[in-house]
Parts: C-alpha cells; sequence; structure tokens
C-alpha cells in the first residue's frame, strides 16, 4: 500500500498504521476519537510523514495501561 504525500499517521502500538490527516490539528482529534473508541487501553501516537515519532496520545477519560 502506498502512503499519502505529507501529513501525520495516527499509530497504533507504534508500529500499526490506524489512519492518516492532512494536518496536526486533524491528526490529535482524529488519533483521539481513535483512542477512546478502543474498549481495551492500548498505545496510540502521532507521527510525521517521515515516520517520527511527534506525540502520544491518551484517551480523554483518563484511563491508561
Amino acid at each position: 500500500m502506498e502512503c499519502p504525500p505529507g501529513g501525520y499517521f495516527i499509530m497504533y502500538g507504534y508500529e500499526k498504521t490506524a489512519d492518516h490527516c492532512g494536518t496536526l490539528t486533524d491528526a490529535r482529534k482524529r488519533g483521539q476519537e481513535l483512542c477512546d473508541e478502543d474498549p481495551l487501553p492500548g498505545t496510540w501516537s502521532i507521527h510525521d510523514a517521515n515516520g517520527d515519532f511527534v506525540e502520544d496520545i491518551k484517551r480523554s477519560d483518563g484511563k491508561t495501561l
């Protein structure tokens, strides 16, 4: 699968791409939605187009691993 140019990737477990967004703001919003929908607490993060880590995503309800 070819990756879209630029933007930000929402990652699950630092290895699995869950989604892609064009801006960091959109990635934060979508990442929060995905993280909160996950029934089991997991590791969610945002990475740039080069695959470099940008930031972790925390559940809005405060639950952690």
